[in-house]
């Protein structure tokens, strides 16, 4: 109980830093897409701001994480930037607005940084982790709370596990999110990573190392990203894949794939904590089967 409150609890402040501090990731058109390299007060400015808003939010997750679940702490900053984009918009106008197909990339690009801050999070988290149970002993009794993460030891099955989580969340992007709406990409992000994280986990269990299954929401994004720049020879034909969508009758070739309309900052909000979502309910899996064989032994 006392760790669920904590998730709680952090998850209200952080989002509270991100809705309190200056609005610095929308464009300069006035829309409400969140971006951080296509926004109308300057990348530096908005990469500064994301920085500084990320260090007490880094904290908050370093003692989450410390009294519970490794990965606590990174659900904990996901989730608050999930409420956040909640307020934003969708990709819509940044569609409309784009150049060419080619500034896909630049979300690629911006995928990548997001992931970059996402795994500081971890790390730092992580690093604090054994320092605050040791200073605050009534932080390490929850299950799990033994358990480290230790991303620079991977192994085959990290990438497996990676490979399974980015195919099982792909594919259920692809067939539960159908408009760009906020809402919708949320909510479809989630369950589809959930999804995603539970396969990963379940076919290649790991407690110590789950890089490439929390690298997964990313490497999704990128793909379509990066197909999307490649497959388009104009706006103009990217804007019509895109309204195709709504078009009854056409075919998959002829829609923007649906990977594609989701923004990076919703992959490293919903997709990633659907991905921490699914690997805590694969390890409760594990353990329980574990138990019961122990137990009938």
């Amino acid at each position: 109980m006392r760790q669920r409150l904590t998730i709680a609890g952090g998850v209200a402040l952080s989002a509270a830093l991100w809705i309190l501090s200056p609005d610095v990731l929308t464009p300069a058109d006035g829309s409400a897409t969140q971006s951080l390299l296509f926004t109308g007060s300057g990348v530096a400015l908005a990469i500064l701001v994301t920085l500084l808003i990320s260090i007490p939010i880094a904290a908050m997750a370093a003692i989450v994480s410390a009294g519970g679940h490794p990965l606590s702490g990174l659900f904990v900053a996901a989730t608050s930037l999930i409420i956040y984009t909640g307020m934003g918009g969708s990709i819509d106008s940044w569609i409309r607005a784009a150049d060419s197909p080619a500034s896909y990339r630049t979300l690629a690009i911006e995928m990548i940084l997001w992931q970059i801050g996402a795994m500081l999070v971890l790390t730092l988290s992580a690093l604090l982790r054994r320092w605050l149970r040791n200073r605050w002993s009534w932080l390490s009794h929850e299950e799990f709370s033994d358990h480290s993460i230790r991303l620079l030891s991977p192994s085959p099955a990290t990438f497996l596990a990676g490979l399974v989580t980015a195919a099982v969340g792909g594919v259920a992007t692809m067939v539960l999110l159908r408009s760009p709406d906020t809402g919708q990409v949320i909510g479809a992000l989630v369950v589809a990573f959930t999804a995603g994280g539970l396969a990963g986990q379940y076919c290649f269990p790991t407690m110590r190392n789950p890089l490439g299954m929390l690298l997964a929401p990313a490497v999704v994004a990128c793909i379509a990203y990066l197909y999307v720049s490649m497959q388009y020879s104009s706006s103009q034909d990217m804007l019509a894949a895109y309204f195709n969508q709504a078009t009854p009758g056409t075919t998959m070739k002829d829609r923007l794939p649906a990977a594609a309309m989701a923004l990076p900052i919703h992959y490293i909000s919903s997709g990633l904590a659907g991905t921490i979502l699914g690997i805590g309910l694969g390890q409760v899996i594990h353990v329980a089967q574990k138990q019961t064989v122990a137990t009938t032994a």
